[in-house]
């Protein structure tokens, strides 16, 4: 070949009558087929592996005597995925029938828009994945000697007899599980565009190049 992609794609969309246009479309459909297949893909991959997380996480939490922490991520992870799964039925509303510059800034806005949305679900869904571990350590049973939580609760009441007691639980763990559940929510934004980097970082980073491309070739 005489003439580099990039020349091609210029001349196809600088010249209305150019002969590379079909060729120029079909590079562009062909990237854009093959990008978007693979969000679809890793998103469903990614609902498969928190419905098998959550059976996992059940399965050994009973076992071990941390079923407090085991049963409600169960009902969590399994919501999240429910609601991860009715965002994404949406995409079907999106009209195929758009050219594939159009169809894609769509499909952009659209994702947007979920993360916005599914990150606001987030600053629930982290603050109550961390109570259920507290409260799976705290009833964590140890056999004869009763939960976790009591014998603890024992040693500060021997330790620290002044300590102000709220249904059995000593007043300052209180305070420090609330506090800390209220920073995990306050920060749970940050730490969902976090996750979300790490698992679909690439492929965004891939398609606002691609839409950076189309821009650009468009003027």
């Amino acid at each position: 070949m005489d003439k580099s992609i990039e020349s091609i794609w210029k001349e196809g969309f600088l010249k209305d009558d150019a002969l590379v246009a079909p060729k120029l479309n079909d590079l562009y459909n062909q990237k854009s087929i093959h990008l978007l297949d693979k969000f679809e893909k890793m998103y469903k991959l990614n609902l498969i592996f928190l419905v098998g997380f959550s059976f996992f996480v059940l399965i050994i939490s009973i076992p071990i005597g941390m079923k407090y922490m085991g049963i409600p991520m169960f009902f969590i992870f399994n919501i999240l995925v429910l609601i991860s799964k009715k965002h994404f039925e949406s995409l079907k509303n999106i009209d195929k029938t758009q050219s594939s510059y159009q169809y894609l800034k769509t499909y952009d806005s659209w994702l947007n828009e979920k993360i916005t949305a599914i990150g606001k679900v987030y600053t629930v869904v982290y603050p109550m994945i961390f109570l259920s571990m507290v409260f799976g350590f705290w009833f964590l049973d140890v056999g004869d000697k009763g939960f976790l939580g009591h014998i603890a609760t024992e040693w500060i009441m021997e330790e620290f007899p002044n300590t102000i007691l709220v249904n059995g639980v000593p007043l300052y763990g209180i305070i420090v599980v609330v506090l800390l559940t209220g920073l995990i929510s306050f920060f749970s934004k940050r730490m969902y565009l976090l996750d979300l980097k790490v698992v679909y970082g690439s492929l965004m980073e891939k398609l606002a190049e691609l839409l950076s491309d189309m821009e650009k070739l468009r003027t």
